[in-house]
Protein backbone atom coordinates (compact mmCIF):
# COMPACT_ATOMS: atom_id res chain seq x y z
CA UNK A 1 0.00 0.00 0.00
CA UNK A 2 1.34 3.44 -0.92
CA UNK A 3 2.17 5.60 2.05
CA UNK A 4 0.19 8.84 2.04
CA UNK A 5 2.47 11.58 3.29
CA UNK A 6 1.31 14.82 4.84
CA UNK A 7 3.79 17.67 4.84
CA UNK A 8 3.76 20.37 7.50
CA UNK A 9 5.64 23.56 6.77
CA UNK A 10 6.97 25.11 9.97
CA UNK A 11 8.13 28.71 10.08
CA UNK A 12 8.39 31.70 12.38
CA UNK A 13 10.80 34.54 13.02
CA UNK A 14 14.02 34.25 14.99
CA UNK A 15 13.78 32.91 18.57
CA UNK A 16 10.10 31.96 18.30
CA UNK A 17 10.65 28.27 19.05
CA UNK A 18 10.55 26.64 15.61
CA UNK A 19 13.07 23.95 16.51
CA UNK A 20 11.20 23.06 19.70
CA UNK A 21 7.99 22.58 17.74
CA UNK A 22 9.79 20.50 15.09
CA UNK A 23 11.29 18.28 17.80
CA UNK A 24 7.88 17.76 19.36
CA UNK A 25 6.49 16.81 15.95
CA UNK A 26 9.30 14.24 15.66
CA UNK A 27 8.23 12.86 19.04
CA UNK A 28 4.74 12.48 17.61
CA UNK A 29 6.08 10.32 14.78
CA UNK A 30 7.01 12.90 12.13
CA UNK A 31 10.20 13.13 10.09
CA UNK A 32 11.80 16.48 10.88
CA UNK A 33 13.80 18.33 8.22
CA UNK A 34 15.63 21.56 9.04
CA UNK A 35 16.17 23.47 5.79
CA UNK A 36 19.04 25.41 7.36
CA UNK A 37 20.97 22.18 7.89
CA UNK A 38 20.36 21.21 4.27
CA UNK A 39 21.59 24.65 3.18
CA UNK A 40 24.88 24.05 4.98
CA UNK A 41 25.23 20.53 3.63
CA UNK A 42 24.92 21.39 -0.06
CA UNK A 43 28.03 23.58 0.38
CA UNK A 44 30.15 20.92 2.07
CA UNK A 45 32.95 19.34 -0.02
CA UNK A 46 31.12 16.88 -2.24
CA UNK A 47 27.86 18.76 -1.70
CA UNK A 48 25.52 19.18 -4.64
CA UNK A 49 26.16 22.96 -4.92
CA UNK A 50 29.81 22.94 -3.82
CA UNK A 51 31.51 22.82 -7.21
CA UNK A 52 29.28 25.50 -8.77
CA UNK A 53 29.90 27.88 -5.88
CA UNK A 54 33.67 27.34 -5.87
CA UNK A 55 33.86 27.76 -9.65
CA UNK A 56 31.84 30.99 -9.45
CA UNK A 57 33.56 32.64 -6.46
CA UNK A 58 37.04 31.17 -6.59
CA UNK A 59 39.43 29.34 -4.31
CA UNK A 60 39.67 32.43 -2.09
CA UNK A 61 36.57 31.21 -0.24
CA UNK A 62 38.18 27.86 0.65
CA UNK A 63 40.11 26.75 3.69
CA UNK A 64 43.35 24.82 3.28
CA UNK A 65 41.34 21.60 3.60
CA UNK A 66 38.94 22.59 0.82
CA UNK A 67 35.93 23.64 2.90
CA UNK A 68 33.96 26.75 1.98
CA UNK A 69 34.44 29.53 4.51
CA UNK A 70 30.93 30.86 4.94
CA UNK A 71 32.21 34.16 6.35
CA UNK A 72 34.32 34.86 3.25
CA UNK A 73 31.48 33.82 0.98
CA UNK A 74 29.09 36.12 2.87
CA UNK A 75 31.46 39.06 2.52
CA UNK A 76 31.33 38.64 -1.25
CA UNK A 77 27.64 38.01 -1.79
CA UNK A 78 26.26 40.53 0.69
CA UNK A 79 28.31 43.30 -0.89
CA UNK A 80 26.80 42.64 -4.31
CA UNK A 81 23.13 41.88 -5.08
CA UNK A 82 24.19 40.17 -8.31
CA UNK A 83 26.56 37.88 -6.43
CA UNK A 84 23.86 36.99 -3.90
CA UNK A 85 21.44 36.21 -6.71
CA UNK A 86 24.07 34.03 -8.36
CA UNK A 87 24.73 32.14 -5.14
CA UNK A 88 21.02 31.54 -4.60
CA UNK A 89 20.68 30.26 -8.16
CA UNK A 90 23.06 27.47 -7.15
CA UNK A 91 21.93 26.76 -3.60
CA UNK A 92 18.13 27.07 -3.75
CA UNK A 93 17.59 24.33 -6.36
CA UNK A 94 20.08 22.10 -4.55
CA UNK A 95 18.28 22.61 -1.22
CA UNK A 96 14.83 21.98 -2.70
CA UNK A 97 16.06 18.91 -4.57
CA UNK A 98 17.62 17.44 -1.43
CA UNK A 99 14.45 18.01 0.58
CA UNK A 100 12.32 16.47 -2.18
CA UNK A 101 14.57 13.41 -2.19
CA UNK A 102 14.19 13.09 1.56
CA UNK A 103 10.40 13.38 1.23
CA UNK A 104 10.35 10.68 -1.45
CA UNK A 105 12.50 8.38 0.70
CA UNK A 106 10.47 8.99 3.88
CA UNK A 107 8.90 5.98 5.57
CA UNK A 108 6.96 8.15 8.02
CA UNK A 109 3.56 9.57 7.09
CA UNK A 110 4.10 13.06 8.48
CA UNK A 111 7.00 15.29 7.44
CA UNK A 112 7.78 18.61 9.12
CA UNK A 113 9.96 21.04 7.15
CA UNK A 114 11.38 23.89 9.23
CA UNK A 115 12.48 26.98 7.31
CA UNK A 116 12.58 30.62 8.33
CA UNK A 117 11.91 31.72 4.72
CA UNK A 118 9.51 28.92 3.93
CA UNK A 119 6.79 30.97 2.24
CA UNK A 120 9.30 33.02 0.26
CA UNK A 121 10.78 29.89 -1.33
CA UNK A 122 9.67 27.07 -3.61
CA UNK A 123 9.31 24.89 -0.49
CA UNK A 124 5.91 26.53 -0.01
CA UNK A 125 4.67 24.47 -2.97
CA UNK A 126 5.45 21.22 -1.15
CA UNK A 127 3.44 21.71 2.03
CA UNK A 128 -0.10 20.71 2.96
CA UNK A 129 -0.34 22.78 6.13
CA UNK A 130 1.47 25.87 7.43
CA UNK A 131 2.41 26.05 11.11
CA UNK A 132 3.87 29.20 12.66
CA UNK A 133 5.64 29.39 16.01
CA UNK A 134 4.99 32.63 17.86
CA UNK A 135 6.10 34.62 20.90
CA UNK A 136 5.99 38.30 21.74
CA UNK A 137 8.79 40.60 20.59
CA UNK A 138 9.81 41.00 24.24
CA UNK A 139 10.22 37.25 24.55
CA UNK A 140 12.26 37.12 21.33
CA UNK A 141 14.62 39.73 22.76
CA UNK A 142 14.87 37.93 26.07
CA UNK A 143 15.78 34.63 24.39
CA UNK A 144 18.38 36.21 22.12
CA UNK A 145 20.01 38.07 24.99
CA UNK A 146 19.77 35.48 27.77
CA UNK A 147 19.97 32.19 25.86
CA UNK A 148 21.98 33.03 22.74
CA UNK A 149 24.07 35.64 24.59
CA UNK A 150 23.62 38.40 22.01
CA UNK A 151 24.17 42.03 22.84
CA UNK A 152 20.85 43.88 23.10
CA UNK A 153 21.47 46.10 20.07
CA UNK A 154 22.49 43.12 17.92
CA UNK A 155 19.38 41.24 19.03
CA UNK A 156 17.21 44.22 18.07
CA UNK A 157 18.88 44.36 14.66
CA UNK A 158 18.32 40.66 14.03
CA UNK A 159 14.62 40.97 14.83
CA UNK A 160 14.18 44.17 12.80
CA UNK A 161 15.94 42.65 9.79
CA UNK A 162 13.15 40.11 9.34
CA UNK A 163 9.67 40.61 7.88
CA UNK A 164 6.99 41.23 10.48
CA UNK A 165 5.78 38.10 12.22
CA UNK A 166 2.21 39.20 11.46
CA UNK A 167 2.79 38.37 7.79
CA UNK A 168 3.44 34.73 8.66
CA UNK A 169 0.60 34.61 11.18
CA UNK A 170 -1.88 35.81 8.56
CA UNK A 171 -1.06 32.77 6.40
CA UNK A 172 -0.95 30.18 9.19
CA UNK A 173 -3.18 27.14 9.44
CA UNK A 174 -1.83 26.53 12.95
CA UNK A 175 -0.17 28.91 15.41
CA UNK A 176 1.86 27.43 18.26
CA UNK A 177 2.56 29.80 21.18
CA UNK A 178 5.90 28.83 22.70
CA UNK A 179 6.17 31.51 25.39
CA UNK A 180 4.65 29.26 28.02
CA UNK A 181 5.95 25.96 29.42
CA UNK A 182 7.27 23.07 27.31
CA UNK A 183 4.26 21.10 28.55
CA UNK A 184 1.91 23.75 27.16
CA UNK A 185 3.72 23.66 23.81
CA UNK A 186 3.52 19.85 23.75
CA UNK A 187 -0.24 19.86 24.28
CA UNK A 188 -0.71 22.53 21.58
CA UNK A 189 1.25 20.40 19.10
CA UNK A 190 -0.71 17.29 20.07
CA UNK A 191 -4.06 19.03 19.68
CA UNK A 192 -3.10 20.66 16.39
CA UNK A 193 -2.04 17.33 14.90
CA UNK A 194 -5.32 15.74 15.87
CA UNK A 195 -7.22 18.69 14.42
CA UNK A 196 -5.36 18.93 11.11
CA UNK A 197 -4.53 15.34 10.13
CA UNK A 198 -5.73 11.84 10.88
CA UNK A 199 -3.27 11.43 13.69
CA UNK A 200 -4.33 7.97 14.79
CA UNK A 201 -3.55 6.38 11.43
CA UNK A 202 -0.36 8.42 11.17
CA UNK A 203 0.89 7.23 14.55
CA UNK A 204 0.13 3.62 13.69
CA UNK A 205 2.72 3.83 10.89
CA UNK A 206 5.46 4.14 13.52
CA UNK A 207 4.48 1.04 15.44
CA UNK A 208 7.64 -0.84 14.46
CA UNK A 209 8.29 -4.43 15.42
CA UNK A 210 11.85 -4.75 16.75
CA UNK A 211 12.11 -8.44 17.50
CA UNK A 212 9.61 -11.05 18.69
CA UNK A 213 7.12 -9.26 20.98
CA UNK A 214 9.11 -6.00 21.25
CA UNK A 215 7.76 -2.86 19.51
CA UNK A 216 8.51 0.84 19.41
CA UNK A 217 5.81 3.49 19.36
CA UNK A 218 5.94 7.29 19.06
CA UNK A 219 5.93 9.09 22.38
CA UNK A 220 2.94 11.13 21.24
CA UNK A 221 0.77 8.00 21.21
CA UNK A 222 1.10 7.66 25.00
CA UNK A 223 -0.56 9.76 27.69
CA UNK A 224 2.16 12.07 28.95
CA UNK A 225 1.24 11.09 32.52
CA UNK A 226 2.18 7.47 31.76
CA UNK A 227 5.60 8.41 30.37
CA UNK A 228 6.41 10.85 33.19
CA UNK A 229 5.37 8.26 35.79
CA UNK A 230 7.75 5.73 34.18
CA UNK A 231 10.59 8.28 34.29
CA UNK A 232 9.85 9.12 37.91
CA UNK A 233 9.73 5.45 38.88
CA UNK A 234 13.21 4.75 37.52
CA UNK A 235 15.00 8.10 37.81
CA UNK A 236 12.99 10.04 40.40
CA UNK A 237 12.86 12.94 37.96
CA UNK A 238 9.94 15.41 38.08
CA UNK A 239 7.07 15.53 35.61
CA UNK A 240 8.65 18.49 33.78
CA UNK A 241 11.69 16.42 32.71
CA UNK A 242 9.61 14.57 30.11
CA UNK A 243 8.68 17.80 28.34
CA UNK A 244 12.23 19.12 28.45
CA UNK A 245 13.26 15.95 26.61
CA UNK A 246 10.36 16.20 24.16
CA UNK A 247 11.57 19.72 23.27
CA UNK A 248 15.20 18.83 22.61
CA UNK A 249 15.61 15.07 22.16
CA UNK A 250 13.88 12.03 20.75
CA UNK A 251 12.11 9.80 23.25
CA UNK A 252 11.52 6.28 21.97
CA UNK A 253 9.15 4.15 24.07
CA UNK A 254 9.72 0.39 23.79
CA UNK A 255 6.83 -1.96 24.45
CA UNK A 256 6.83 -5.66 25.25
CA UNK A 257 3.52 -7.51 25.12
CA UNK A 258 1.62 -4.18 25.28
CA UNK A 259 3.54 -3.05 28.40
CA UNK A 260 5.92 -0.10 28.48
CA UNK A 261 9.34 -1.62 29.11
CA UNK A 262 11.97 1.00 28.22
CA UNK A 263 12.54 4.56 27.11
CA UNK A 264 15.47 5.37 24.83
CA UNK A 265 16.42 9.05 24.99
CA UNK A 266 18.63 10.18 22.12
CA UNK A 267 19.72 13.26 20.23
CA UNK A 268 18.97 13.67 16.56
CA UNK A 269 21.13 16.47 15.22
CA UNK A 270 22.26 17.00 11.64
CA UNK A 271 21.00 13.52 10.76
CA UNK A 272 23.20 11.80 13.35
CA UNK A 273 21.70 9.88 16.24
CA UNK A 274 23.38 9.77 19.65
CA UNK A 275 22.09 7.79 22.62
CA UNK A 276 21.96 9.89 25.79
CA UNK A 277 20.07 7.71 28.25
CA UNK A 278 18.32 4.37 28.59
CA UNK A 279 15.53 3.92 31.12
CA UNK A 280 15.72 1.82 33.24
CA UNK A 281 19.40 2.78 33.50
CA UNK A 282 20.62 -0.77 34.20
CA UNK A 283 18.87 -2.90 31.57
CA UNK A 284 19.21 -6.66 31.40
CA UNK A 285 21.36 -8.05 28.55
CA UNK A 286 18.19 -8.73 26.55
CA UNK A 287 16.90 -5.21 27.20
CA UNK A 288 20.26 -3.74 26.17
CA UNK A 289 20.09 -5.53 22.83
CA UNK A 290 16.51 -4.42 22.29
CA UNK A 291 17.48 -0.84 23.18
CA UNK A 292 20.13 -0.82 20.45
CA UNK A 293 17.71 -2.27 17.92
CA UNK A 294 15.02 0.24 18.89
CA UNK A 295 17.46 3.13 18.63
CA UNK A 296 18.59 2.04 15.17
CA UNK A 297 15.07 1.43 13.86
CA UNK A 298 13.79 4.80 15.03
CA UNK A 299 16.94 6.65 13.88
CA UNK A 300 16.73 5.02 10.45
CA UNK A 301 13.08 6.10 10.16
CA UNK A 302 14.31 9.63 10.91
CA UNK A 303 16.90 9.35 8.11
CA UNK A 304 19.89 9.40 10.45
CA UNK A 305 23.13 8.42 8.75
CA UNK A 306 25.45 7.77 11.67
CA UNK A 307 24.65 6.23 15.06
CA UNK A 308 26.76 7.09 18.09
CA UNK A 309 26.96 5.40 21.47
CA UNK A 310 29.14 7.65 23.68
CA UNK A 311 31.92 5.96 25.61
CA UNK A 312 30.46 6.97 28.98
CA UNK A 313 27.38 4.78 28.49
CA UNK A 314 28.90 2.11 26.22
CA UNK A 315 29.26 -0.26 29.18
CA UNK A 316 25.47 -0.62 29.11
CA UNK A 317 25.79 -2.28 25.70
CA UNK A 318 29.41 -3.54 25.61
CA UNK A 319 28.72 -7.08 24.43
CA UNK A 320 25.99 -6.07 22.01
CA UNK A 321 27.82 -3.19 20.30
CA UNK A 322 30.19 -5.21 18.10
CA UNK A 323 27.51 -7.83 17.57
CA UNK A 324 25.26 -5.21 15.99
CA UNK A 325 27.91 -3.59 13.81
CA UNK A 326 29.24 -0.77 15.99
CA UNK A 327 32.94 0.05 15.76
CA UNK A 328 35.45 2.21 17.59
CA UNK A 329 37.40 4.23 15.03
CA UNK A 330 39.96 6.96 15.25
CA UNK A 331 38.16 10.26 14.75
CA UNK A 332 40.22 11.13 11.68
CA UNK A 333 38.57 8.19 9.92
CA UNK A 334 35.34 10.21 9.88
CA UNK A 335 35.50 12.96 7.25
CA UNK A 336 31.93 14.20 6.77
CA UNK A 337 31.60 17.52 8.61
CA UNK A 338 28.34 16.85 10.48
CA UNK A 339 29.55 13.46 11.61
CA UNK A 340 32.92 14.85 12.71
CA UNK A 341 31.20 17.53 14.79
CA UNK A 342 28.94 14.94 16.41
CA UNK A 343 31.83 12.81 17.68
CA UNK A 344 34.39 15.56 18.38
CA UNK A 345 33.49 15.97 22.06
CA UNK A 346 32.90 12.26 22.68
CA UNK A 347 35.51 10.07 24.35
CA UNK A 348 35.86 6.59 22.86
CA UNK A 349 32.53 6.58 21.01
CA UNK A 350 31.14 3.54 19.24
CA UNK A 351 29.70 4.37 15.82
CA UNK A 352 27.69 2.67 13.11
CA UNK A 353 27.03 3.91 9.58
CA UNK A 354 23.44 3.30 8.44
CA UNK A 355 23.00 5.85 5.64
CA UNK A 356 24.64 8.40 3.39
CA UNK A 357 23.97 12.15 2.95
CA UNK A 358 21.27 12.94 0.41
CA UNK A 359 23.00 16.27 -0.18
CA UNK A 360 26.31 14.86 -1.41
CA UNK A 361 27.51 13.73 -4.83
CA UNK A 362 29.77 11.05 -3.34
CA UNK A 363 29.68 8.79 -0.31
CA UNK A 364 33.20 8.17 0.94
CA UNK A 365 33.06 9.85 4.34
CA UNK A 366 33.93 6.97 6.65
CA UNK A 367 37.15 5.01 6.30
CA UNK A 368 36.79 1.62 7.93
CA UNK A 369 40.39 0.53 7.45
Amino acid sequence: MTLVKRIIGLTGNIATGKSVVRQMLVNHGALGIDADIIAHRVLYPGGSAYRQVVDAFGSQILTRTGEITRKKLAEIVFSSPNSLQQLESFTHPAITNAIQRRIEAAVLPVIAIEAIKLMESSLANLIDSLWVSHVSREEQLSRLINIRRMEADIAQQRIDAQPLQTEKLSLADVVIHTDRTFESTWHQVHTALNDTIQMNSALESLHINIIDSWWIHPAGSFPSSQLSAFINEHLKEPHEMLFQWMASKVVTPVMKDHTLSQLIVWESQNFTGKIKQVIPPTPTPDQAEVALLAFEAHAKANQCELLIVPGNIASTFTKALPQYGYKQLQKDKVTYLDWKQAITTEKNPWIKLIGEPFESTHNHFLRLS
